[in-house]
């Protein structure tokens, strides 16, 4: 008599992903729900992920490790899907650490909600160290996140935290090898289609923030490749199609955000670290000298006086 069917199939991508791997894969390990598969496909790491890969599977029967070769990671998330057999997936990424309660509650939203395909969660982001920098909010309500990908935003409902129905995925064949660099928010709009997309209210993900470099380096990119992905998407509604934003603009505004942020969570190494790229990218910026010197006042404020010895 064959085993049933998982409730969830979990999928991670990785590539030379050992830094922070072992977190990753104990994290989904330790699920209070119990009742998944874990599909980990690598995509030809050549540090030691896929040794470690190796160990973990043969300690717990539920890893079913698929090996790639150098492939993108639409066709690495097809060839899970093509071996998940849950009802349910559910992303999950090398750099991450899921909270335990992640699975358990994403499924009772979707099993609640029959009309949502798609259901992210709120993340709580931390750095290199995992240390806390500050929790990321986003909408929870279908119409708002529909509006705002529509819109060009990025980060309305976020793919590494996301738990999918596995038949809508099936339906539209999954991701779009074409437009790699952006398959993540091609799923998305198209998902679209079939039903609703919401976020939990709860935090039920940590998510690694990236170094300023590079987060820099992408996010733009990414922007513009998207939305030039999806021009005949917008073409169907009456939204604008978004404008094109100054890079330089972009990133000088993104490493102050992450600064401010930081510093308000108690991270002041990390805060300072932000500051100081962006007065090393921008020197001639005046709003770069300006985040810097904030920081660093605002530290000397938090630091206990010294007592004098008598």
């Amino acid at each position: 008599m064959s085993e049933p069917n998982p409730i969830v199939s979990v999928i991670m991508v990785i590539y030379n992903a050992e830094k922070y791997l072992a977190k990753a894969v104990e994290s989904v390990l330790n699920q209070s729900l119990k009742d998944f598969e874990f599909i980990i496909l690598d995509t030809g790491s050549t540090d030691t992920s896929l040794e470690s890969l190796k160990r973990y599977a043969q300690k717990d029967d539920r890893i079913r490790l698929i090996e790639c070769g150098r492939v993108s990671r639409a066709y690495a998330f097809n060839e899970g899907i093509a071996h998940a057999t849950g009802n349910f997936i559910a992303i999950v990424d090398p750099n991450d650490i899921a909270y335990r309660e992640r699975l358990r509650r994403q499924v009772e939203v979707l099993e609640e909600d029959q009309e949502c395909v798609a259901l992210g969660c709120q993340t709580l982001f931390i750095d290199a160290d995992g240390l806390p920098l500050w929790a990321k909010q986003i909408p929870t309500r279908p119409a708002e996140i529909e509006d705002r990908l529509l819109k060009g935003q990025l980060s309305c409902i976020r793919h590494a935290n996301t738990l999918f129905r596995r038949g809508p995925l099936l339906q539209i064949h999954g991701y779009d090898k074409t437009h790699e660099g952006a398959e993540e928010f091609d799923i998305f709009i198209r998902l679209l289609r079939l039903g609703t997309l919401k976020n939990t209210h709860e935090i039920l993900n940590f998510e690694r923030y990236p170094s300023p470099t590079r987060q820099t380096e992408h996010t733009h990119a990414l922007l513009q490749q998207r939305l030039d992905a999806f021009r005949s998407e917008y073409a169907l509604t009456s939204i604008p199609f978004p404008k094109e934003t100054d890079p330089a603009r972009h990133k000088l505004k993104h490493l102050m955000l992450c600064a401010r942020k930081a510093q308000r969570a108690g991270n002041a190494k990390t805060a300072r670290i932000y500051a100081k790229a962006a007065v090393f990218k921008y020197p001639f910026h005046p709003k770069s000298w300006f985040i810097l010197l904030a920081i660093a006042f605002s530290t000397l404020q938090r630091k206990p006086a010294r007592q004098t010895s008598r």
